[in-house]
């Protein structure tokens, strides 16, 4: 074997080491990159273990407000009664007050996944006192019944002083259910109408339509004599 000149020598030297270089720098991003990625991955995750010890915390706090949200969140029976329940309870308890409906329609309900909405609006008028009392009727947090808005007037009759003047009261109400006991009936189900009364049976492997024949009990025919 031929044995390698000194420049030959000093290139294969100075090949190794350029070699040598480029790997630890290649080895060093790499492990650099990992690093920021564990590190994130750390970071992420101790927040998501704070996340839930916080939850963790509240359970015992959102337990009680689902237990009272199951005992006092209603729910409607059908389309109608979501629509007329706040119209019907306006118009009552307006009607005890003595005051004036005016103006009343019902809103658009809103149907969101936690709650069904029921929303009307409408405006009253009569004295102070009165419609003071309906206000405070109107809203109620235990019976979900909430008003987000609501405007009072003064509206002085003719030839009375500003104490006898009446107050005319424009609001919109809301009435909040729980849709988890929505139970719509499903339009694709089969209806199976029963069979008029008195219709017989069809027999089996009739076709659809015919009906089965009375059945008459067999009778003996008599044989005529013969004659000899």
């Amino acid at each position: 074997m031929t044995p390698l000149k000194p420049s030959e020598k000093r290139l294969l030297t100075i090949f190794g080491v350029a070699t040598f270089i480029l790997l630890n720098l290649l080895g060093f991003s790499w492990y650099k990159k990992r690093t920021v990625a564990l590190q994130s991955q750390r970071i992420t995750l101790e927040s998501r273990v704070r996340e839930l010890e916080f939850m963790k915390t509240q359970a015992p706090e959102a337990d009680l407000k689902r237990a009272y949200l199951d005992d006092h969140l209603q729910a409607y029976p059908d389309e109608a009664r979501r629509e007329t329940y706040l119209d019907e309870f306006v118009q009552k308890e307006a009607g005890d007050l003595d005051l004036e409906v005016r103006k009343n329609q019902p809103m658009p309900p809103k149907l969101d996944p936690l709650f069904h909405k029921s929303r009307y609006q409408a405006e009253v008028s009569g004295d102070w006192d009165n419609v003071l009392e309906f206000i405070f009727r109107l809203q109620s947090p235990k019976a979900f019944r909430f008003v987000p808005s609501i405007r009072l007037k003064s509206q002085k009759k003719e030839g009375t002083t500003d104490e006898a003047a009446d107050v005319v009261c424009t609001f919109e109400i809301e009435k909040w259910w729980s849709p988890e006991s929505v139970m719509p009936e499903d339009p694709l189900a089969p209806v199976t109408e029963p069979p008029p009364s008195g219709a017989a049976a069809a027999p089996e492997g009739a076709q659809p339509g015919e009906t089965a024949m009375p059945k008459t009990a067999p009778t003996e025919q008599t044989r005529a004599p013969e004659v000899k």
